[in-house]
């Protein structure tokens, strides 16, 4: 009997259903996140943007592209400045990421029932993602431009599947790829092969703003060249050839705004890359425990962000991530047995994406950028191919089926665990180093500083950024202890005589900062602002961050 496939109609119907679930899910789980400084400056920059001020990186460190900020300027112009705006915009680009997964899931498998069944299971999991994807802290369109990447180099190197229906394969021994196929005998004519100029073009735009935009991508986009070379007899050597110099044009067109910027500053996003390469590093060793006690855990919802209590046995996810690579390397082997015979054409798309996944947790065990387990935003790009496993999975014989399903259901349930307790832990928590956090009504305290009228304010880096977004750029805010990001304002802040100071109470500064005003004779007026917090308030003469030992960047290498 024939396979009854869902209507047109139904599918559109369902997609929107489900695209509509993505949102309304990143919407509730954002609402319990607290925005941070490093969001604010994207934020920051977007106000910047509609005065005028256009950036071409994002404005802390400045190797990555400020793309997070142009997405949010026309919520800001709608919506103001207030967390609620980050939020929605990034929730949006969530339920973007959700509808692209659909797409992904039917040039992948041919299918439209896997396709629904790749954009259901992106649109509640895995939960690190989906809730660190409604900060504006370029993860969330990282996530969306991967996608993207794939659907289109896939287009490419398969041509004929964007198909609807499954093609099957004329060697009788490569089923379809929902049952662990290759379908290397249905390959297109070299005359057909790799696309019109477009498609070359538009892959190599989309690869050269993902690259500006966050060099995370790089994974993505190595797997993307092994495709176009596995499959290269099949798209035809020479369409190859002719299709990789107008990807390389698209490129260079998409990554202008980093060579912009580096041709001005003389490679200052290298120079400013160099300090995340060595902080953010521990040997190989370490990072290989962390990332199996703590960032897979977290990863996929089992365990608090930011080092929480974990909801289930950290071993126990282990083995379960570890039978589901496992089940997906079984269900693959026919196609990796045509691979080791060196018939690399018979490669599936549903290979290339699942590459992806030993290659992102590769990349944060090695050297660098291997030190964040406990807020593991470097493995973003396995979301996709975590995904992609547990679709290809239920496709297959009812033993991997019911198994993948059990898994699927039960880490589900442990992120709904784990949502609440996360929310319960750190809604409008405003964590600044160095002071216990404090719930903060980012709102009210702008209001209650602007009400003071201070010439400028200094705070730490992870308390003024807030406030600056919330206030709407316009309190002059000086910050120590981060990064400077905006030169102009850090040197109207120094520029400022009689400058305020606040700081979160509590906080291990503040006798540091009443020793040096002793030292240097300085008065001012102490009082207690919104949620607690201290304000030293009309100080008699200038005091800068370096008089009273506070470390922070000067305004010559924020530049």
């Amino acid at each position: 009997m024939a396979e009854r496939t869902p209507t047109k109609w139904l599918t559109i119907g369902a997609l929107g259903l489900i695209v509509a679930l993505g949102l309304v899910v990143r919407l509730i789980v954002g609402s319990q996140v607290p925005l941070d400084a490093d969001e604010s400056v994207e934020a920051i920059t977007a106000i910047h943007i509609l005065h005028g001020h256009f950036a071409l990186m994002e404005s802390n460190a400045r190797y990555l592209g400020a793309l997070d900020s142009y997405v949010l300027v026309p919520f800001i112009a709608l919506f103001g400045t207030t967390v609620t705006t980050i939020r929605i915009a990034f929730a949006i680009v969530g339920a973007a990421f959700v509808g692209l997964m659909f797409v992904l899931g039917r040039v992948a498998f041919r299918r439209d029932r896997e396709a629904l069944l790749m954009a259901g299971i992106a649109a509640v999991f895995p939960l690190f993602p989906l809730a660190y994807g409604v900060k504006a802290r370029a993860y969330g369109l990282l996530l969306l431009l991967e996608v993207l990447c794939l659907i289109l180099v896939i287009r490419l190197a398969w041509p004929r599947a964007n198909l609807p229906s499954p093609a099957r394969g004329q060697d009788q021994n490569l089923p379809s790829p929902a049952r662990g196929a290759g379908q290397g005998q249905n390959l297109p004519s070299p005359a057909r092969g790799g696309g019109q100029g477009g498609g070359w073009l538009a892959f190599g735009f989309v690869a050269g703003v993902s690259f500006w935009h966050d060099i995370l991508i790089a994974t993505t986009l190595f797997v993307c060249v092994i495709a176009l070379l596995a499959r290269g007899a099949a798209i035809g050597w020479v369409n190859l050839r002719r299709g990789a110099p107008l990807s390389l044009v698209g490129a260079i067109v998409g990554f202008s705004p980093w060579l912009i910027y580096n041709a001005q500053t003389r490679l200052g996003s290298l120079r400013h890359l160099y300090t995340p390469l060595t902080t953010y590093n521990v040997p190989t060793d370490q990072a290989v425990r962390e990332v199996l006690a703590i960032a897979l855990p977290i990863f996929v919802g089992a365990r608090v962000n930011y080092c929480g209590p974990s909801i289930a046995s950290t071993t126990a996810v282990d083995l379960a991530l570890l039978l589901l690579a496992m089940a997906v390397l079984w269900n693959r082997r026919q196609v990796l047995a045509v691979l080791v015979r060196g018939r690399f054409a018979a490669i599936e798309p549903v290979d290339i994406i699942l590459m992806i996944g030993p290659l992102a947790v590769i990349a944060v065990t090695l050297k660098w950028f291997n030190a964040l387990s406990c807020e593991p935003r470097y493995l973003f790009p396995l979301a996709v191919p975590l995904v992609t496993a547990f679709v290809l999975l239920l496709g297959s014989g009812w033993l991997l089926r019911g198994a993948a399903g059990a898994l699927l259901i039960a880490l589900l349930a442990v992120s709904v665990i784990t949502a609440q307790r996360q929310a319960a832990l750190i809604h409008d928590l405003l964590i600044v180093p160095g002071a216990p956090s404090v719930r903060v009504d980012l709102p009210a305290l702008a209001t209650r500083l602007e009400n003071e009228r201070p010439e400028a304010v200094w705070a730490n880096y992870w308390l003024a950024r807030p406030i600056e977004y919330v206030s709407d750029d316009r309190i002059v805010m000086g910050a120590y202890g981060g990064y400077v990001a905006f030169p102009e304002i850090q040197s109207q802040a120094l520029a400022a005589p009689h400058p305020s100071w606040l700081f979160m109470p509590g906080s291990a500064d503040i006798p540091v900062f009443e020793a040096a005003c002793a030292k240097r004779g300085i008065t001012y007026r102490r009082l207690e602002v919104t949620n607690g917090l201290i304000l030293y308030a009309d100080l008699s003469q200038r005091l800068e961050p370096a008089d009273v030992g506070f470390p922070t960047q000067s305004v010559s290498q924020a530049n």
